[in-house]
Order: C-alpha cells, then sequence, then structure tokens
C-alpha cells in the first residue's frame, strides 16, 4: 500500500503542477496580448500626436519639409495600423509600382493615414484604395 499511496501522491502533485503550469501559460497569452494592445494604441496615439504637430507647423507657415528620396510603395503598404494585407481593404497604385520619389517622408505619411482613414469612414466596406 505504501507504493501505492506514494505514487498517488506524486500523481496528484504532478496534476496540481500542471494545473498551475496552464493557470500561468493563459495568464502569460493574456498579458502578452494585453501589452501588444497597449503597444499599438501608444504608437496610435503618438502617430496623432505627429500629424497634429505637423498640421499645426504647416498651418502656420512653420512646417520645414526635409525632401528625401522615399520608397512610397513601401510607405503605402506597410504604414503603422494600415497594412495592405489587411482585412479590411488593400491598397491598390498606379502606376504599380510607383516610382521612388522626392518629398517629405513625415508629410507623406501624415496625409497618406488621413486619406485611409476617410477612406475606412466613407469608403466601400472591404473596397480598394486607390493611390494614383
Amino acid at each position: 500500500g505504501n507504493i501505492r499511496e506514494q505514487f498517488s501522491e506524486d500523481f496528484n502533485l504532478l496534476q496540481k503542477e500542471n494545473e498551475v503550469s496552464l493557470v500561468t501559460e493563459q495568464s502569460l497569452k493574456t498579458r502578452v496580448e494585453h501589452i501588444s494592445e497597449l503597444d499599438r494604441t501608444l504608437h496610435e496615439v503618438l502617430d496623432i500626436v505627429l500629424a497634429e504637430t505637423m498640421a499645426r507647423d504647416v498651418i502656420h507657415e512653420m512646417y520645414v519639409p526635409r525632401m528625401e528620396r522615399v520608397d512610397v510603395n513601401y510607405i503605402l503598404t506597410h504604414t503603422r495600423g494600415f497594412t495592405a494585407s489587411h482585412k479590411q481593404f488593400s491598397v491598390v497604385c498606379n502606376p504599380s509600382p510607383l516610382p521612388i520619389l522626392l518629398l517629405d517622408q513625415g508629410l507623406f505619411k501624415c496625409i497618406h493615414g488621413n486619406a485611409i482613414r476617410n477612406a475606412l469612414k466613407y469608403g466601400e466596406k472591404g473596397g480598394p484604395i486607390r493611390t494614383e
């Protein structure tokens, strides 16, 4: 009976450890999801603050554009929060691919982000967003 009791106690202990492990794993997964959501939210707020600051500077003629060669195709498909693989829409460029352009990347991202938000708000749900 002693071996059977020890085996039973060991089995119960392993079962409890497994339950704790599952709870910890679920808790960790939930925490990672919450941290990821917080990260997305903070980046969205930062993007809005930067866009508002840029808009203020443009309106008051204080903004100094920083012209550089920019791969517009990359920006159109990888702007934070708006990816071409996003289920809500697809980005269609004409000509495709767009050429490398000399422009202010920050200002372009600001204008592009606003255009995407407007397309999502007022455009056909799931319809393509065209950039020409």
